[in-house]
């Protein structure tokens, strides 16, 4: 990774922890339902789990990545209320980050430069990008893995 890679990782962090900062409200119900419930009840034994988690047909593995940082942090409404947020704005900016190189990759600096200011510059991803939804997790690790495919796949024809 370049100085210019860094430096553009660097800004869109600092844009994803502002919406930490500044937005301050709710969006949806399940925000709370499909991560900060689950967690809290898996970390400290009570909570409520709504039907999915009761069928099955939810994965842990978004909840259990909250539930570690409830469990690496002292106890305090802080942790409960901050923490999350903050690891899924640095989720969003390494998936925001993915989603610029991969647009490089695939189209161009030029695209590339476009995708970045389209990501930055969207009120909708400032006001979610933040927010403990399952299906903003899924889009981070959507766009690291679609990076890393077609890099891997270029590297095996011998082309990147």
């Amino acid at each position: 990774m370049g100085y210019k890679d860094f430096i553009i990782l660097f800004i869109i962090l600092v844009i994803r922890l502002l919406s930490v900062i500044i937005v301050r409200s709710s969006f949806v119900p399940d925000e709370y339902w499909q991560s900060l419930e689950v967690s809290h009840k898996i970390t400290f034994g009570y909570g409520y789990l709504t039907w999915e988690w009761k069928k099955k047909i939810r994965s842990y593995i978004y909840p259990c990545m909250i539930h570690i940082l409830f469990k690496i942090f002292p106890e305090s409404v802080e942790t409960i209320v901050l923490a999350p947020k903050y690891f899924q704005a640095v989720l969003s900016t390494i998936g925001d980050f993915f989603t610029y190189k991969l647009s490089c990759k695939l189209f161009g600096s030029k695209c590339g430069s476009w995708t970045l200011f389209n990501l930055l510059t969207s009120w909708f991803l400032f006001y979610c990008s933040s927010r403990n939804l399952t299906n903003m997790a899924e889009t981070s690790f959507t766009a690291c893995g679609l990076f890393f495919y077609p890099w891997n796949k270029r590297k095996s024809e011998g082309i990147g």
